[in-house]
């Protein structure tokens, strides 16, 4: 991390028409080279597309350049250690008594959480990348043939997020223990799609869509093939979401539960977290609360099959 304090802190230049080199991100923040130096961290010899206010770049690693999109000119970049001063070192953070205001895969790096809770994009991932590759595997697991992945954004909403990372906090200190987290899926149609991404997932209304055997809450599934009969129909182009979600202590859900049932008749005010079809091994989970799930990624694939 570099804050840390024996850690190299990169400065990113560009040269201009008279050779002199210009630091990015010197009239404002830090986020335009933390953007930079995150896309050049994970993949040296790739390309990062860069937008600074109406001007749009491609900055090339592996030539250590930088082009407009428009006008096509192509300017040298540097990557540079910037120094620090023996008393500047001795300011510097362990970066172990920190918590990240947000996963590091975002395109931000956030200190200030109002400036986070005003984030919002949704970002397309390589799909060379590790990211893309470790949620296509877990896609291609339990999806039927024929139905490829082609399309991976990232959905970085620092509202959602932040009440997310709350209730996992108070989730902790209630149970005394680690929260049962879950990487699960859940089919939608274009409909819903965007208002997802903006204000998450109604879980009000869910069991109108797709029934509510086991409780009227949002449901997420652990095999994408569940899920892919909840997408759009008649279409070959279809979207899921990989969801985040703190499944916690869950227990057997039924039609009539419209919150998790208490976990004792000694107590009824000491809820479970969620519901599920099957307790030993659980493939559906009902989810009642909205800041127990966070959308992570919306996968777009084809169907060659249009079957369900």
């Amino acid at each position: 991390p570099e804050h840390y304090k024996w850690s190299t802190l990169w400065r990113w230049f560009w040269e201009d028409e008279d050779g002199v080199w210009i630091e990015y991100g010197e009239m404002g923040s830090n986020r335009i080279r933390q953007q930079i130096e995150r896309a050049f961290t994970d993949n040296p010899r790739g390309q990062l597309q860069l937008q600074i206010g109406s001007n749009s770049y491609d900055l090339q690693f592996d030539s250590m350049t930088q082009t407009n999109r428009i006008t096509s000119t192509k300017r040298h970049i540097r990557r540079r250690p910037r120094f620090f001063t023996e008393a500047e070192i001795e300011t510097r953070i362990d970066p172990r008594l920190l918590k990240p205001l947000c996963p590091k895969e975002w395109s931000m790096t956030y200190t200030d959480k109002d400036e986070l809770m005003r984030h919002y994009k949704k970002e397309m991932v390589t799909d060379t990348s590790d990211e893309y590759l470790r949620v296509d595997s877990l896609f291609k697991q339990t999806i039927p043939p024929g139905k490829v992945m082609v399309s991976l954004e990232r959905i970085e909403n620092g509202e959602l997020w932040i009440r997310f990372d709350a209730q996992r906090e108070h989730m902790k200190l209630k149970a005394g223990k680690k929260v049962d987290e879950r990487q699960l899926f859940h089919g939608t149609t274009d409909a819903t799609t965007e208002a997802i991404c903006k204000q998450g997932f109604e879980f009000r209304y869910s069991g109108d869509r797709v029934g509510a055997r086991y409780g009227r809450g949002s449901y997420f599934a652990r095999d994408a093939k569940y899920s892919d009969c909840y997408t759009e129909r008649n279409t070959d182009t279809k979207k899921m979401f990989v969801a985040q979600v703190l499944v916690g202590d869950f227990t057997r859900g039924t039609p009539d539960d419209k919150r998790p049932p208490p976990k004792s008749t000694d107590d009824p005010h000491e809820l479970y977290d969620s519901c599920v079809d099957d307790k030993s091994d659980p493939k559906i989970f009902v989810i009642f609360s909205l800041d127990q799930v966070y959308p992570q990624y919306l996968i777009t694939y084809v169907d060659s099959t249009l079957v369900c």
